[in-house]
């Protein structure tokens, strides 16, 4: 029996070796799929682990009906003193992130192509979860920070203009800052940094809004 099926397989030796390479292919490619998948699960959790590092309760509106954007309604600034009454809050702040577009002075795009690009608010020490690896968090209206890995991609330098664009606006800034997420990687995500009014103003949010975060003693 054994030596029918040997030369059977021999005389189909093309079709033999094609099928072994098939199964071979086919394997490999789902035992990377499984490899991938778990990076990019570790890479996530790394992501949201250090971006809430510091932060005991994140407060949002109640979204009852999805966004196609994915973005989370604001909730008013009013809530914000009632937040830090609440006994055991230890600091509370409102802080906006939302999708954006970033351009260098020459009207290219700044980051990983396809990526997301997001706009985000800075927040007080203690709930920042944002590290400054040069350059310093932005003071005023016209200074912003972007992330190490797409200032290096677009070969960005500090005291640069960039050109950030909103939910209706595009304004032009100069870059103060580098940063980075703790030891996480962005995993291709950009991240610019305003401070919470001009986030909310570039973001065609009133400035009574915010998304509020609050850190338990």
């Amino acid at each position: 029996m054994t030596s029918l099926a040997v030369r059977s397989l021999w005389a189909r030796k093309v079709r033999a070796l094609i099928t072994t390479i098939a199964v071979v292919i086919g394997v490999a490619f789902i035992a990377g799929s499984y490899v991938l998948t778990d990076t990019i699960f570790a890479a996530f959790d790394e992501i949201f682990s250090e971006s809430l590092k510091g932060t005991s309760v994140v407060i949002t509106a109640e979204n009852p009906v999805k966004q196609e954007s994915g973005e989370v309604p604001t909730i008013p600034a009013s809530l914000l003193p009632r937040v830090k009454g609440v006994p055991g809050v230890g600091l509370a702040s409102g802080a906006i992130f939302t999708p954006g577009g970033f351009f260098d002075s020459q009207g290219d795009a700044i980051g990983t192509k396809f990526a997301p690009k997001f706009i985000s608010s800075n927040l007080p020490d203690g709930l920042e979860s944002l590290t400054y690896v040069e350059g310093h968090a932005p003071r005023g209206a016209t200074e912003t920070s972007i992330d190490e890995a797409a200032a290096e991609n677009s070969g960005l330098k500090l005291g640069e203009e960039i050109r950030i664009v909103g939910k209706r606006s595009a304004r032009s800034y100069r870059l103060v800052g580098f940063t980075q997420l703790g030891s996480a990687s962005f995993g291709g995500a950009s991240i610019a940094q305003l401070t919470l009014p001009e986030a909310q103003s570039i973001a065609s949010r009133t400035p009574s809004v915010s998304i509020t975060r609050d850190l338990s003693s």
